[in-house]
């Protein structure tokens, strides 16, 4: 997964949590297990781009449940792109 975000506040070093929900089939999800992303802001108002691998063990669905600003500034133009790696026949 790629995210990417900005924050309007130089001087604040801290973390942006992106939190998932995994789901068998859509419908239920479940919520004991989530799977949070941890990215450093940087303490800059610079666009932050940050790649990483995701493990779901066969989930046929994932929903970005929140993202939670720890910094003093303002988040603003987030994204989140994702890939999938299908398995060899």
């Amino acid at each position: 997964m790629m995210f990417s975000f900005k924050v309007s506040e130089a001087s604040s070093i801290s973390n942006m949590t992106y939190t998932f929900y995994k789901s068998a089939d859509g419908v239920v999800f479940d919520t004991n297990n989530a799977i949070n992303i941890k990215i450093p802001a940087q303490g800059s108002t610079v666009r932050v781009d940050y790649g990483t691998n995701i493990t779901v063990n066969g989930v046929g669905y994932l929903e970005l449940f929140n993202i939670t600003n720890a910094s003093l500034g303002t988040m603003t133009n987030y994204g989140v792109t994702y890939g999938i790696k299908q398995l060899a026949p």
